[in-house]
């Protein structure tokens, strides 16, 4: 049997029906099409079957019979492999099976004949499903794009220290924790400060927060975890920061 729909609405739940019996097919068929967020992607009656409309429809979801003339329902999911196989309401007219079918994380198992009423309940269950599901994969996809923003900022590396009409270079790996000096800052690394003529806001927008933070209205320090510092930690034990005593 042929998928009858390639581009439902965005948003749609997406419905693949593997049922032997053409009047129970005939059901679930009025029943999905008058869900107004449904859409009954293809149909199926036998594994094979199933197994290529899985492949070639990506359904949200299959309402699968649990016993299909090749082989039981449930056995498709486990050869299919679990993880991979779409959310499945499994369909059968005992309850021998049940069990077995949330063994392999069937979303419900229904028993016919059934009422409209129970297979509504069932459809609730799948919308609350996917939208988790869908939740889930937009936060992921936010946190991932959050990362690459971060790492493509451009962090500083080094500082142009001006003192007594000189210039040098200071490593921000270098620096040990910055203490705010009015409209300056100072900078400690484990041997020497340096005055920085700019602000300790202006300089913490600067640096990278996975390795420094603002510990005090007027102290940022670096963390002791930074991998690109340029002293261990069992060296910079002998450093004095913001709270400690030499």
């Amino acid at each position: 049997m042929e998928g009858r729909v390639a581009n439902p609405e965005p948003g749609t739940v997406r419905v693949l029906i593997v049922e032997t019996d053409p009047a129970m097919r005939a059901t679930f068929r009025s029943l999905i099409e008058s869900e107004p967020d449904m859409e009954i992607v293809g149909e199926a009656d036998s594994g094979s079957e199933a197994i290529d409309s899985v492949r070639r429809l990506a359904p949200d979801v299959v309402l699968l019979d649990v016993e299909l003339p090749e082989v039981n329902g449930i056995q498709i999911v486990r050869d299919y492999g679990v993880e991979r196989f779409p959310a499945t309401v499994f369909i059968a007219d005992h309850e021998r099976s049940a069990a077995e079918a949330f063994q392999v994380n069937a979303l419900d198992y229904l028993v016919t004949p059934l009422t409209g009423r129970r297979f509504h309940v069932t459809l609730d269950r799948v919308r609350r499903h996917l939208r988790r599901d869908r939740f889930q994969d937009l936060s992921e996809r936010l946190e991932a794009l959050l990362a690459e923003v971060r790492d493509a900022r451009n962090y500083a590396e080094r500082l142009w220290i001006r003192s007594r009409g000189q210039v040098s270079i200071l490593r921000v790996a270098e620096i040990e924790w910055v203490e705010a000096d009015a409209k300056y800052s100072r900078l400690h690394t484990c041997d020497a400060t340096h005055r920085l003529r700019e602000s300790i806001s202006r300089l913490e927008a600067r640096l990278d927060p996975a390795r420094f933070a603002r510990i005090h209205r007027s102290a940022v320090s670096r963390a002791s975890t930074d991998p690109r510092s340029s002293t261990s930690i069992a060296s910079s034990e002998s450093c004095v920061r913001p709270g400690r005593r030499a």
